[in-house]
């Protein structure tokens, strides 16, 4: 493990030079920067995090900004700040409040409404589990901003890792978006299985499957089942590969973003007959039926296997930390002579 100089980047408008780049790219860029905003969040007089948001919706003189909810949560601790405040900054330079409409720390997004000034004549474009990486390179202040294709195509919102950029699909960012204008959350089936998209399993695991006579295309594996339910355990079990759940699905954010479809389809036919809205205590309203393949055998066997879900989450935490610096400081008679900023870099 290295320690490298840390760049805290504090100031937004860092430019990137678009090397070889024809002019329909630069074009589409000038056109995306226009739903482009700066946020800065405070607590008092203390900022807790700034970062870049992208505006998605635009009606009535109110705008909704997306971003990464970890421009609201407290640094120390997995929590949302107490009462913050938030500044939007435009590309011209003019500063707006924005506030907290609705934050989902699953999928680590927030929704920042604006209630005053007019920001752009038009809302942005979403053309397109769950998080992907880009090749992409951007700073801290770029968390929370739009990722876009060389098509001009926004395709989701960054992240920040050490390691390579993570973003979230554009597709899920845009199905939360309707789950809070209809529901004011996100809800998702706790239907027990943690699973990884099948070309992200280990390199002996995909021999061991190809072995079997399973195509190692599409699909997810399972590598984790809820210990609580027998009835979980005893459908389907770690290591097996899930293809189907009514529709075919290539990965886990296609997975994600149709178990987030059947979710909406549901709770809007439960609020047309006024059914409680209580998420954990209620009979099995959702029968999830998976297709299933098995490489035991010589030959791989398929199966159908069903799992009733009767529990929803709403907001369960999977938040994404951010590097913190290193300061190494030199003292002289009780006073910082010098400090540097460091970070680690793991190989």
């Amino acid at each position: 493990m290295d320690w490298i100089p840390y760049e805290p980047d504090l100031e937004f408008g860092t430019e990137f030079e678009l090397k070889h780049m024809n002019w329909q790219v630069e074009k589409s860029t000038l056109e995306l920067a226009r739903c482009v905003v700066g946020l800065e969040c405070f607590t008092g007089d203390t900022e807790i995090f700034s970062c870049s948001g992208t505006i998605v919706e635009y009606e009535d003189d109110t705008a909704y900004v997306v971003t990464s909810a970890s421009l609201i949560t407290c640094p120390d601790k997995d929590e949302q700040v107490d009462k913050p405040k938030i500044n939007v900054w435009l590309a011209g330079g003019q500063k707006l409040e924005g506030f907290v409409s609705n934050v989902d720390f699953y999928y680590n997004i927030c929704m920042i409404k604006v209630a005053s000034g007019k920001l752009i004549p038009r809302k942005s474009r979403f053309d397109c589990e769950e998080l992907l990486v880009s090749s992409c390179k951007i700073s801290q202040k770029g968390v929370g901003g739009p990722l876009m294709d060389f098509d001009g195509n926004v395709i989701g919102m960054n992240l920040y890792d050490k390691k390579g950029t993570p973003f979230l699909p554009g597709f899920i960012v845009l199905k939360c978006f309707q789950h809070f204008a209809n529901f004011g959350k996100v809800i998702r089936p706790l239907h027990g299985l943690q699973v990884e998209s099948l070309y992200e399993a280990d390199l002996s695991v995909l021999e061991q499957i190809v072995k079997g006579g399973v195509p190692a295309r599409c699909g997810v594996i399972v590598v984790k089942v809820q210990e609580s339910s027998t009835e979980l355990s005893s459908e389907i079990k770690v290591g097996e590969i899930i293809t189907h759940v009514g529709v075919p699905f290539s990965n886990a954010a296609e997975l994600g973003s149709i178990l987030l479809d059947m979710c909406g389809k549901l709770w809007l036919d439960r609020q047309k007959l006024n059914v409680s809205d209580d998420l954990n205590e209620m009979a099995a309203v959702m029968s999830l039926k998976f297709l299933v393949r098995t490489y035991s055998g010589c030959k791989p066997e398929v199966t159908t296997r069903t799992i009733n879900v009767n529990k929803f989450t709403p907001s369960r935490l999977n938040r994404w930390p951010l590097p913190r610096p290193i300061i190494v400081r030199q003292l002289a008679n009780g006073k910082v002579v010098d400090e540097e900023w460091y970070m680690t870099r793991e190989d």
